[in-house]
């Protein structure tokens, strides 16, 4: 399965001191969570994509604005069937804005982080996510996605389904797998 993960994250840094240290993004640091993700979905065998918002971000009246045109592009020429898209409350209205251009073009949208976590009723008002993992992900993601291609669990539920992710124990952290794949920092 071919699978498009989506940081919603704000800026590191404000504009004007990018700008000033002539720093061209706005990305001080990697987020772990979506490397670790991209690499649990690829050992599981699914070919995977990796899009951090705060690469696609423009300056605009001396703020930083996401591009949703570019990111609509980007969306809409993946081969992916699932869009999974992680965001904190800080990000919620992108990670709305993100899961309608998923939605629209046709994705089963999956919906994370510490947002789903605290305001899960939001995601039911949203009507754009057909699932929503509560908890840690590192083992719920694969499976759900090994349900979702073996018809255990439809591509487009009715209604927002929550899979609600037990945290793996300490004595299970070897299950984490080491990160070799840096993929859309590279840059």
């Amino acid at each position: 399965m071919h699978i498009l993960l989506v940081l919603a994250a704000r800026p590191e840094m404000k504009p004007a001191i990018a700008q000033e240290y002539g720093y061209r993004l706005p990305v001080m640091t990697p987020p772990l969570t979506l490397l670790m993700l991209g690499e649990i979905c690829r050992q599981a065998g699914h070919t995977v994509e990796l899009v951090d918002t705060r690469l696609h971000l423009r300056i605009e009246g001396g703020e930083w604005r996401l591009d949703l045109d570019r990111l609509e592009e980007v969306i809409a020429a993946s081969p992916a069937q699932v869009v999974g898209i992680s965001f904190l409350s800080s990000s919620a209205s992108d990670g709305w804005a993100i899961a309608q251009i998923a939605h629209r073009h046709g994705k089963t949208v999956i919906g994370g982080g510490l947002h789903a976590a605290i305001a899960p009723h939001e995601f039911q008002e949203q009507g754009t996510f057909h699932y929503l993992v509560q908890g840690e992900a590192e083992a719920a993601l694969s499976d759900l996605l090994a349900h979702l291609s073996d018809g255990t669990l439809p591509w487009y539920p009715a209604d927002l389904r929550f899979i609600h992710a037990a945290a793996l124990p300490l004595n299970q952290m070897h299950r984490i797998p080491a990160i070799t794949n840096f993929a859309p920092y590279g840059q």
